[in-house]
């Protein structure tokens, strides 16, 4: 399984929003230090805000914080967020498979059994489990 940049980018922001506190971080400096662009951060970080894992923060030192707590936040549902419908296989995306194979094939079980278990482990970690007391993620994320 590979998860898209725009999870990616997603997961970093919300590991940044955690070291923060309850300081804003900006998109443009998170852009800057991610080196990715500011037009496909901030629509992460909007689809973030829509599912209420972050708020917008106004002003000149706006920009964006965590809406909840970080051990109120479970990764599992951090990538269902940013990963709707996901799926591992075509035949599994759509009830009308193109497959021919689809009549006798188990293929998509095994898959839909192995995606369960990958999202049981990340339902098991929250966004404090990633940030506390990594000292060195910390330092990393600091200066913006």
């Amino acid at each position: 399984m590979r998860l898209t940049n725009h999870t990616d980018y997603g997961l970093r922001l919300l590991m940044l929003g955690a070291t923060a506190g309850p300081s804003p971080i900006s998109i443009p400096g998170v852009a800057s230090r991610l080196n990715v662009s500011r037009n496909h951060l901030m629509k992460v970080a909007q689809c973030l805000a829509r599912a209420g894992l972050l708020e917008s923060v106004r002003g000149p030192l706006g920009g964006f914080r965590l809406a909840k707590q970080p051990q109120d936040i479970r990764i599992g549902d951090a990538i269902r967020t940013l990963e709707p419908g996901i799926a591992l296989v075509e035949c599994m995306r759509s009830s009308e498979p193109g497959c021919p194979l689809v009549q006798g094939c188990r293929l998509p079980s095994l898959l839909r059994e192995a995606s369960r278990a990958f999202f049981e482990t990340l339902d098991s970690c929250n966004l404090q489990d990633l940030v506390a007391g990594n000292s060195q993620l910390v330092r990393l994320t600091v200066a913006e």
